[in-house]
């Protein structure tokens, strides 16, 4: 158990650290960097991943029952839209605020669902009670962070413009956390496929992670799409061939590295923890993420001259992040 904490913790550390280099290319709009994210991440070094994790890869997915590949691709396709949705909340919020608000609906809804589908008879028990505490828990700082960035905002002549942002970047982050949650949602229903990858000589530790390559693929493509049609609409495709595209490519490859290494660490870490990884290891890794996301965005002062009731409810928030993980865990251990 303790062993698939510490992979669930480890890899919501990279999460919350992945969107960074993001934010510190030049030159290039959102798309030119969503779309090059989505090429390096969500399929080339998905697919390396998923080569060295399960060498089988290839096979198991050309072999597997169609239905189960329909499925990952249903599933991948709407998280694609999720994650368009997330990348445009993110540009809109900040990390500080877009954060908590994404990944707290990403962690809820991620939990909840495999919860009462394949573990209702545990509602009324202690072990579902304070799972439940848990994610209510996340909920609260979700909120707690939502009123922080709206108490962030001052009295100047632009307050009205950046409260229309914000409940704009809402919307979208609302959407985006719903749809977002889908990858739990797709493992935990993949038993058939990560079952038959084990009778292809997967080990189990690492079976779970054959769902990865053709979901987030297919997502992928769903945002590399829209990234062009922008592109297009926009007529900017000249940014791909600025001075600073080798140097944000650098960037964002360091960006999709961390991003898709957190997944391959979690998909591990769910083995470990047992028939319940996909509900407990779920929001310990996006509750590590909000946190670490929030810290950052702090460093890098996303909140500078913020009134101090702003940085209240900002700490409240965090701290009650902190609770739900403690929370979470002892559910699991009972």
């Amino acid at each position: 158990m303790l062993t698939g904490i510490t992979f669930s913790l480890f890899a919501g550390i990279l999460q919350g650290l992945y969107f960074l280099p993001f934010t510190l290319s030049r030159q290039w709009k959102w798309e030119h960097g969503w779309a090059a994210f989505s090429l390096f991440g969500m399929i080339i070094l998905n697919w390396i991943m998923a080569a060295v994790f399960i060498p089988q890869i290839f096979n198991i997915l050309s072999e597997a029952a169609f239905s189960e590949i329909a499925k990952l691709l249903l599933i991948g396709c709407c998280w694609g839209l999720g994650a368009v949705f997330f990348g445009l909340g993110m540009d809109k919020l900040g990390m500080a605020l877009g954060y908590p608000v994404l990944m707290g609906l990403i962690s809820s809804m991620g939990a909840l669902v495999p919860f009462l589908v394949f573990h209702n008879d545990q509602v009324f028990t202690a072990k579902g009670f304070i799972l439940i505490a848990g994610i209510l828990l996340i909920l609260t700082g979700i909120v707690l962070c939502s009123r922080a960035g709206v108490a962030k905002s001052d009295n100047s002549e632009k307050k009205q413009i950046e409260r229309k942002q914000l409940m704009q970047g809402l919307t979208i982050a609302i959407a985006g956390g719903i749809l977002s949650s889908l990858p739990n949602i797709g493992l935990a229903f993949s038993g058939t496929l990560i079952d038959f990858a084990k009778t292809k000589g997967v080990s189990p530790m690492f079976a779970g992670n054959v769902v990865w390559a053709p979901l987030l693929s297919f997502g992928g493509l769903v945002n590399i799409i829209y990234c062009l049609f922008l592109v297009r609409k926009n007529k900017n495709i000249q940014l791909f061939k600025s001075p600073a595209t080798f140097r944000n490519s650098g960037l964002i490859l360091v960006m999709s590295l961390f991003w898709i290494s957190s997944f391959y660490l979690y998909g591990t870490g769910t083995f470990k923890l047992g028939s319940w990884g996909a509900i407990i290891g779920w929001p310990l890794f996006i509750s590590t993420s909000i946190i670490i996301g929030n810290i950052t965005g702090i460093i890098r002062k996303e909140w500078k001259g913020a009134p101090k009731k702003a940085f209240n409810y900002l700490f409240s928030g965090i701290i009650t992040l902190v609770l739900a993980i403690i929370a979470i865990a002892i559910s699991n251990s009972l």
